[in-house]
């Protein structure tokens, strides 16, 4: 059995308590802004899906729908600072949702997967700790496609990470070349100026030596 993390004494995750709470102020006239988010069709599909989760026991639900539930309500979280981005990511994962519970797609865990694997590249660091925590989830019951998409997207970071410290050692050598050369130059031309300046200085000597001598 996989722990959960961010679960109250009920067994509700905190954040439905706090998400449930946003209820209030967007039925509440003193706050207009906020409630003009009830008149996305999103946010009414965000608490239809909550609500058909939290219709079941904690005991009967599957990891599957832990997982739905968790992503649903830190996408309700994010309606209220990026609700274009909350749009788009609530529209990706309740399709998700849909065909997982009816069944019409036997693909739904790799979309889950996919989806799962683009929010971890967000800059939101509560989204990726979500993704990660949703992973926990799912990783015991994944189908071949889904465990075939995390090998790619890991291969393909491999590349890419390659691929950077190759133009990072390139661009390293690039630099310490031409330090190495403007040290060079550096170099003859102090040279240069030492020369001068004893060449200078022994015609002096030089220069003093004959008036002494005449």
């Amino acid at each position: 059995k996989i722990k959960r993390k961010g679960v109250a004494g009920d067994g509700r995750y905190w954040i439905y308590h706090l998400l449930s709470l946003s209820l209030l102020l967007v039925t509440n006239d003193k706050f207009p802004m906020i409630n003009d988010i009830t008149g996305f069709d999103e946010w009414r599909n965000l608490w239809s899906a909550i609500d058909e989760i939290e219709a079941k026991s904690p005991e009967s639900r599957s990891q599957e729908e832990w997982a739905f539930e968790l992503l649903f309500l830190h996408v309700g979280v994010l309606f209220f600072d990026e609700p274009e981005q909350g749009k788009a990511l609530l529209n990706d994962s309740f399709q998700c949702f849909e065909n997982q519970k009816t069944g019409k797609e036997d693909n739904w865990k790799s979309i889950l997967v996919d989806l799962l694997i683009s929010i971890m590249s967000y800059e939101s660091v509560m989204l990726r700790s979500t993704a990660s925590e949703c992973f926990k989830m799912v990783c015991n019951d994944l189908d071949e496609a889904a465990i075939e998409l995390i090998i790619l997207h890991v291969k393909l970071k491999r590349r890419m990470t390659q691929k950077m410290t190759l133009k990072m050692t390139r661009t390293l050598t690039k630099t310490m070349k031409k330090t190495i050369v403007t040290i060079s130059r550096m170099t003859l031309v102090t040279r240069k100026t030492v020369m001068y300046q004893w060449k200078k200085k022994t015609m002096r000597k030089m220069t003093k030596t004959m008036k002494k001598r005449t």
